[in-house]
């Protein structure tokens, strides 16, 4: 689900202190982009697994889902997913996970979640049920276009006959070794 900005800066800036300095922090930026290169994905990924995990840390998306968003939106088997879903955790999560733990507690915040079981869904994410096999998901990408049946039959185009080298000899710079002056 698309957010708006104002969407965005208002859950931001309900964060604590501690979350929002790794949402803005240059490292995390860095951490995100090595584990995108790692995983060789394209630019234009990469900007999806940050803003998936941006959409995690603001607390828009539930751990729960994050498996699965990232195979959805970034084109992947959910094993690969999976694996990158686990570098993001240890690598940039787990930088918040004490906010994430007071954030969790009944007194702490206002979250109806128990704090085992938000770092339960962190650390320990669940895979969607798989879909098809391989072969079933590269078979359902091909299609067949529609064949046109066209009539070649050559043209009857006159083919200039050669004309015959001049009787005297040319110089080598009036020579033309292609034969394209008339």
């Amino acid at each position: 689900m698309p957010y708006t900005e104002e969407q965005l800066l208002e859950t931001y800036q309900k964060l604590p202190t501690d979350i929002q300095l790794a949402i803005a922090d240059a490292e995390t930026e860095k951490k995100i982009t090595a584990i995108g290169y790692r995983h060789n994905l394209h630019v234009d990924k990469i900007g999806d697994l940050a803003d998936e995990t941006g959409l995690v840390m603001l607390g828009l998306k539930h751990p729960k889902q994050f498996v699965s968003s990232l195979a959805e939106r970034l084109g992947l088997a959910l094993n690969e997913a999976e694996t990158i879903a686990q570098e993001v955790n240890t690598e940039v999560l787990m930088t918040i996970r004490d906010t994430i733990k007071k954030m969790a507690e009944p007194d702490g915040g206002d979250n109806s979640l128990s704090r085992d079981q938000v770092l339960s869904e962190i650390e320990n994410p669940i895979k969607p049920p798989a879909t098809a096999g391989i072969f079933e998901q590269k078979v359902s990408q091909i299609f067949n276009l529609p064949s046109e049946k066209a009539d070649v039959t050559p043209a009857a185009t006159e083919v200039p006959v050669r004309q015959s080298l001049p009787d005297k000899p040319l110089k080598p710079w009036e020579q033309d070794p292609y034969l394209e002056k008339p």
